[in-house]
């Protein structure tokens, strides 16, 4: 295998060939297909962060809104819920998808026994016991880590029971003092709490 390597040297494109063994040729192959692997999750990470970064500038967008009315309309309020519904239920989704595939396993509908396990650890570094080790770790933050559990359970009441954010309410006084005249809004997405409890009792 030979491979073509451009750069440049007195502001002259050079190119140089390399000759590679059968062995190398292999390894630089295999590299390639790892750092591929990773720059996907690392893409994939990257969604997850912009999603949330657009749901709280939609959050804030939407309390300064509607701050602006003493009863805004249906069709403002529908709006605003639309958006950070669209934006919540991508967030959880594209979360999902991050850590499934980290560790997955796919099972028989009919038995539901284990036919065969994606990890993306495993896909990397080939070390035999990375992937009981990955699922170890899974097991125990599933088991104790409440935030785990809160996501799952809006992943899970999205997808199969209602929308995320149903309604929202503001509260907004101000404070004449010295500095002058402070106003505070407060706005809040309630959810759920009575679904929210049968899923994740530990969290309230």
């Amino acid at each position: 295998m030979e491979l073509k390597f451009k750069s440049i040297q007195d502001d002259k494109p050079i190119i140089k060939d390399i000759l590679l063994s059968e062995e190398h040729s292999t390894a630089v192959f295999d590299a390639r297909k790892k750092l591929l692997l990773i720059l996907k999750m690392e893409e994939l990470f990257d969604q997850i962060i912009e999603s949330h970064l657009s749901f709280k500038k939609e959050l804030y967008a939407s309390a300064l809104m509607i701050s602006g009315y003493s009863r805004p309309s249906h069709i403002v309020t529908h709006e605003i819920r639309s958006k950070l519904n669209r934006i919540v239920f991508n967030t959880l989704n594209l979360s999902k998808l991050y850590l499934d595939k980290h560790h997955y396993e796919y099972k028989d509908k009919n038995t539901s026994k284990i036919q065969t396990t994606k990890c993306f650890a495993m896909e990397v570094t080939n070390i035999e016991d990375i992937q009981s080790r990955v699922k170890t770790h899974k097991n125990e933050v599933s088991k104790d880590n409440e935030k785990y559990k809160l996501g799952c359970s809006l992943r899970n009441i999205a997808q199969h029971s209602t929308l995320p954010i149903g309604e929202f309410d503001k509260d907004m006084n101000t404070i004449n003092g010295n500095d002058g005249l402070t106003v505070n809004i407060h706005f809040n997405l309630p959810i759920e709490k009575k679904q929210l409890k049968r899923k994740v009792p530990l969290v309230y």
